[in-house]
């Protein structure tokens, strides 16, 4: 069975408890009370040995869960001790009017849910994306190991989870856009997926570019750029780029703002 290490603050208990009932729900044995801890050992040991069994870490992001001294940032740092890099591994969810350059630099590494509309039904749809993609890298691994297929036939992409098959990891990924609406202030241009993992984005009717850095996917099948406190996602199924900035109404929501027009 499946299990979830589901990491908040007291004060967040009464939404955290619907989280856990839908990751229950599910078929997920979740770590979330002292009552289901591992019963041997002391309270921090029994925590260590939590986040050693888990598959997946779930760090609830409040104002209380990710202030100074809060035991949580302390759960936090044993899950970094197991897992150096969190992607795949590690969700934070965010609650309230945390801002994602308020987590801790760990949290801003791994995947960010923004809740958006029922909080434990997205939380259990992203537990279950991830999940399911351990799954699918366990496989692989398995079959590598008995010989079935060969290393460079399953190589998984160093973008993060979500990598779209339209946009190839190899050296270059190029797509079109534009906004939805058309008026004076309407733009268009083109991002490009450089081999150093970084994105060009041309404006065509500023003629600017600007330089984002590619971290791991905040949403199944997204991949999220950064520069500075601005964030873009980048949805090829929806065919929309989403954006948010420290400056933007309702930071840090990320909106629709462009249309992506082709891939290749």
């Amino acid at each position: 069975m499946a299990s979830v290490f589901l990491c908040h603050a007291s004060e967040d208990k009464q939404q955290v408890e619907a989280m856990q009932l839908a990751l229950a729900n599910a078929g997920v044995n979740v770590f979330y009370d002292q009552e289901s801890l591992p019963a041997a050992g002391d309270y921090q040991a029994r925590i260590r040995a939590a986040i050693k069994q888990c598959d997946v870490f779930v760090f609830v992001a409040s104002p209380a869960s990710i202030m100074p001294g809060r035991f949580t940032l302390t759960e936090l740092k044993f899950a970094r001790e197991r897992w150096p890099s969190p992607v795949a591994r590690v969700l934070s969810v965010t609650l309230g009017e945390v801002k994602a350059a308020e987590l801790p630099q760990y949290l801003q590494a791994a995947t960010i849910l923004s809740i958006s509309g029922n909080a434990a039904a997205e939380v259990r749809a992203s537990v279950d994306s991830l999940l399911g993609e351990l799954k699918r890298r366990r496989l692989r691994r398995y079959a590598i190991a008995a010989g079935l297929i060969a290393p460079a036939a399953i190589a998984i992409p160093a973008v993060g989870i979500g990598w779209p098959p339209w946009l190839p990891s190899n050296k270059w990924s190029h797509f079109t856009y534009e906004t939805f609406f058309k008026g004076p202030t309407s733009w268009s241009g083109e991002f490009r997926r450089e081999s150093n993992g970084q994105w060009l984005e041309f404006n065509r009717e500023h003629q600017t570019s600007r330089r984002w850095n590619e971290g791991t996917s905040s949403t199944l099948g997204r991949i999220r750029l950064t520069d500075g406190n601005a964030i873009i996602e980048i949805a090829p199924k929806e065919k929309t780029i989403y954006y948010t900035d420290v400056g933007s109404p309702g930071y840090p929501l990320l909106k629709p703002i462009y249309r992506i027009l082709d891939g290749a």
